[in-house]
């Protein structure tokens, strides 16, 4: 019980996010009937780390209100991947091909 809520369950952040998506995105122009449905793969690069989850929608067409349905095929996190991590590497990379770029031009080279 949170804040006079019934807390049902608590769900992880790419699960919210696939969910989302459902919400938003109408995969029932897209899809013919027996289809096995559309993929998307949903990714988050934060400043620490990041995830990526491979998604299937399809539409349910056994109730009326034909809902988007999600099933998630895989979920990977890497924790040494992130914003500050690329950052760093992009920089480094950048800044040894100005070296390299500035050393060519120069004159007398």
């Amino acid at each position: 019980d949170i804040a006079g809520l019934n807390l049902l369950s608590l769900v992880s952040e790419p699960v919210a996010a696939a969910v989302s998506y459902a919400k938003i995105h109408d995969f029932q122009s897209n899809q013919k009937r027996n289809s096995p449905g559309q993929r998307a793969v949903l990714f988050n690069m934060g400043g620490s780390g990041c995830w990526a989850a491979l998604v299937q929608y399809r539409v349910d067409r056994r109730n009326k209100s034909m809902l988007n349905t999600g099933t998630i095929l895989g979920l990977e996190w890497d924790m040494e991947v992130g914003g500050q991590v690329l950052e760093s590497r992009l920089l480094s990379h950048l800044a040894d091909a100005f070296d390299s770029s500035a050393s060519n031009s120069a004159p007398g080279s």
